[in-house]
Parts: structure tokens; C-alpha cells; sequence
């Protein structure tokens, strides 16, 4: 990925926008008063097993030479988020892939749908590869484009384009259900972990790096459930410096964090 100067703009006859409708409340809206005379999308989530709520998913849509849409960007890349994909083949071959994309397998026996046409999803996940896994995730894809970053960078406000393009080596057809590597898996546990961060330090006025910071120690202490760390992160924003008892006593979760809860505020900090 990088940020440098728009090298990747799409081609006049071989561009599509993968717009995240999900990601800003009435983008649909926005979009078609906007781009009224372009507007002409492919539910992404349709014939999947999401189908049912294919109306909530992303949309493909064609930047057709000429069109306002097409000629909106990059200079409006900034307020339609999503990918910009450069792809030459049939727009049923990408919608394919692209939907092959949408469900992945982690362990024998987990599975997730994978959001990567979020803009911040997609800083992390399509980092996460080689030049194999890349040539095997992109498929017929020719570059990738988008406008964001990791949660860091959108707390900073220093987001910008970043681009991925195809090695174009000779690998195997991405399968249905692919099977995420140990390094992807990592990646995308870490931009779990940041958007928590920001949207707790978001919500609360914290500051971002700092309730960063508290959601490992809170992971270090054992509170993995999502609840359980929330109530971490406000207890130790009222504590910020006190020192964690080595022989933290309970059974479950929240039994060791309301240990914790009386230690902290029977004045034993």
C-alpha cells in the first residue's frame, strides 16, 4: 500500500466503485442525489448467504466513461467510502470473487464475514499479504484504491489514498470460504482491537492511545469479553495509575474484575 499521488485511478472502461453503504447513515441517499444520472448499482450481498439482507450490504457500481461519478474522482474519493477496483474481466466474474471474499474460515471451525470493502478493514487486511496471497485475493482484480487508513490514522486525521495492486502470479483460484492465514488473522484482530479503542476514546473523550494501551492490559488480565472490557476500560480510567494486585482472585471474568472493582476503590491502590 501507499500513499502517494493517485497512480491507480481507474481506467475509463474498467472501473467500479464497491461503495460501503453501512459505513455513514443515508450514504445511499447522498449518493444517488448526487450521481442521479450514474447511479446504477449490484447488491453485493445478493445470491450469498447474506441474501437476505442484501438491501444493508455494499453496492458495485460501474464508473462509466464519462459519468459524474466517474469524473467525481479522486478529488471526491474522500466522502463515498469503499474501494475503487480497476478490473477488466466480466462484472459477473468480479461480482463472483468479490462474494467469494465475503465469508472466510479461521480454525477448524469458525467462520466470519469479512468487511473488507470498509476502508479501514481493508488498511489492515490487504497489508496483512504477500505477493502470492495478493495475486490469490485480488484474483481478476487489477489494483485496489481507497481513501483511509488504519484507526490511527483516522484519529490523527492523517488518512490519505492508499492503493494495493495484483502481482499477477501464477496461483490457484481463491476458494469459497477461503481459510485466513495466522498474519491475516493478526491483522484483523488488530483492527478489532484499535476500532474498539477508538470508538471507546471517541465516545468517552479519551485519549486514543491511551485507552489503546488499557484494552491490552485489560486483554493481559484476562477480559476478553467485550462487556467485561468495557467496564475495565471506565474502572481504569478512574484509576489510571493504580498497580494491578499480582494474586487477582476469581473463578470467571467478571468474579476477577469485581475483585479488582473493591481492591481499586477500598483505597488499596
Amino acid at each position: 500500500m501507499n500513499d502517494d499521488p493517485w497512480r491507480y485511478a481507474p481506467a475509463p472502461h474498467n472501473g467500479w466503485l464497491l461503495l460501503d453503504t453501512l459505513s455513514m447513515p443515508g450514504l445511499v441517499e447522498q449518493f444517488k442525489r448526487r450521481f442521479n444520472d450514474s447511479y446504477a448499482g449490484d447488491e453485493l450481498f445478493a445470491h450469498t448467504p447474506l441474501h437476505k439482507v442484501r438491501g444493508q450490504g455494499p453496492l458495485l457500481i460501474r464508473m462509466a466513461p464519462g459519468s459524474p461519478l466517474s469524473q467525481a474522482f479522486p478529488q471526491e474519493s474522500e466522502d463515498w467510502p469503499g474501494l475503487i477496483i480497476v478490473c477488466s474481466a466480466p462484472k459477473q466474474q468480479l461480482l463472483a470473487h468479490l462474494r467469494r471474499m465475503l465469508t472466510v474460515r479461521f480454525g477448524e471451525h469458525h467462520k466470519s464475514l469479512l468487511t473488507y470493502y470498509n476502508v479501514q478493514t481493508a488498511s489492515y487486511f490487504f497489508d496483512s499479504m504477500d505477493a502470492q496471497e495478493l495475486s490469490i485475493w485480488l484474483g481478476p482484480i487489477e489494483s485496489l484504491t481507497w481513501y483511509g487508513g488504519p484507526w490511527g490514522d483516522k484519529v490523527d486525521d492523517t488518512q490519505g489514498r492508499q492503493f494495493v495492486v495484483n502481482p499477477n502470479l501464477e496461483v490457484p483460484a481463491l476458494t469459497d470460504e477461503p481459510l485466513l492465514s495466522p498474519r491475516q488473522q493478526n491483522k484483523l484482530q488488530q483492527c478489532l482491537l484499535e476500532h474498539h479503542a477508538y470508538t471507546w476514546s471517541y465516545a468517552n473523550g479519551s485519549d486514543y492511545r491511551e485507552t489503546l494501551h488499557h484494552v491490552h492490559e485489560g486483554l493481559r488480565l484476562g477480559f476478553n469479553i467485550s462487556a467485561v472490557l468495557d467496564k475495565w476500560l471506565a474502572l481504569r480510567a478512574k484509576f489510571p495509575s493504580a498497580a494491578v494486585p499480582s494474586d487477582l482472585s476469581g473463578d470467571t471474568q467478571q468474579a476477577r474484575f469485581k475483585a479488582l472493582t473493591n481492591y481499586w476503590q477500598g483505597g488499596w491502590s
